[in-house]
């Protein structure tokens, strides 16, 4: 018993000394030893008897053992801590570890110490007989298994396009997937029965116009509108009521036919006022939308008769529709004086 005593002091005072030097490792490896001694000593301090001096002195190296177990697992977690940083500067400019140059007898030791201090004795019996490669078996391995999985694998062909891929994924997919356009046109169908209906038009965005475009729509709707008043006036009847002004004289109309095969023609021509000709033209096209409504309204000639012999007064007053004919025709001659073309240079 006093050779194992002499044993743990001396352990513990190697331990100690390794541990100021900055050994951790080997601190911790005396440490433990120290603790396992301990260990011994405590159990067979104790006897069956169960004397209170024995028992006293079991209980001091069961604590002994205790408190070197706890300073052999600080030495131990130090000198991994110490390693860690020493492998982080490394790590900057090679991938080598310090375990890498660990002897197989070492890593053995701090496999043992391991097992001894975090774990269970138990664990070395499993431990026995095996074999640590060293680095250069590892990479060796390493290398192998690598070769060995990009062979097995099946060679990715680099030339097939991300179009080609798509291509093959929309081939893969099922048939029975509708296009927007057949899901509203099953909606529209759904709704006939119930009696409403919704309008089926694929979606399609207009163009802006350009400016000749523009001019072009400016000028058939003044040539529809002439036309327009054309027929449904008495040029004759109109000339006595206004003093002899028709709603557009010949050579206004000369003038429009002109402009317009001049503005179609040279390219570099801007239209002035557009807004301005535009308002004036919709208050035409109003009140002539107005005049229309107000003949429907009214009887037809071979009507008249039969209009004469009824006692009711007439559905409209024939005064009202002629002065909406009055106000088109000044937004049209409003339009008129407001339509200037100005050249611009090339």
């Amino acid at each position: 018993m006093s050779s194992d005593l002499e044993k743990a002091f001396s352990a513990i005072e190697k331990g100690k000394s390794e541990e100021s030097s900055g050994h951790h490792w080997e601190a911790a490896t005396l440490f433990g030893q120290a603790r396992e001694l301990l260990q011994d000593l405590a159990s067979k301090s104790s006897t069956p008897n169960d004397e209170e001096e024995q028992a006293k002195i079991a209980k001091l190296y069961e604590d002994q053992s205790y408190e070197y177990l706890h300073r052999a697992r600080e030495a131990f977690m130090v000198g991994l801590k110490v390693e860690h940083e020493q492998d982080v500067e490394l790590a900057a400019t090679t991938r080598k570890y310090a375990c890498d140059d660990l002897s197989v007898e070492e890593a053995k030791e701090r496999l043992r110490l391991f097992a001894s201090v975090f774990a269970k004795k138990e664990i070395l019996d499993l431990t026995d007989g095996m074999t640590f490669p060293t680095a250069t078996t590892t990479a060796a391995a390493a290398a192998d298994t690598t070769t060995t999985t990009a062979t097995e694998q099946p060679a990715v062909n680099p030339e097939i396009s991300l179009e080609e891929r798509l291509q093959q994924l929309n081939a893969n997919l099922p048939k029975s997937l509708k296009s927007s356009q057949e899901r509203l046109e099953d909606v529209n169908k759904g709704m006939d029965r119930l009696g409403f209906s919704l309008p089926v038009a694929p979606l399609t965005f207009k163009p802006r116009k350009s400016a000749h475009q523009e001019v072009e729509d400016i000028i058939a709707q003044a040539q529809d509108q002439v036309v327009l008043e054309r027929v449904l006036g008495d040029d004759k009847n109109d000339k006595d009521d206004d003093g002899g002004d028709s709603i557009l004289s010949d050579d206004d109309d000369d003038d429009l036919h002109s402009n317009a095969d001049s503005l179609l023609s040279d390219e570099v021509a801007v239209l002035q006022n557009v807004s301005q000709i535009r308002d004036q033209v919709a208050a035409a096209q109003a009140k002539l939308a107005e005049l229309t409504a107000l003949l429907e309204e009214l009887p037809d000639d071979e009507d008249d008769d039969k209009e004469e012999k009824e006692s009711d007064p007439a559905p409209c007053d024939p005064g009202a529709g002629k002065q909406k004919l009055q106000d088109a025709k000044l937004a049209i001659r409003k339009a008129l004086r407001l339509w200037k073309v100005k050249a611009v240079e090339r």
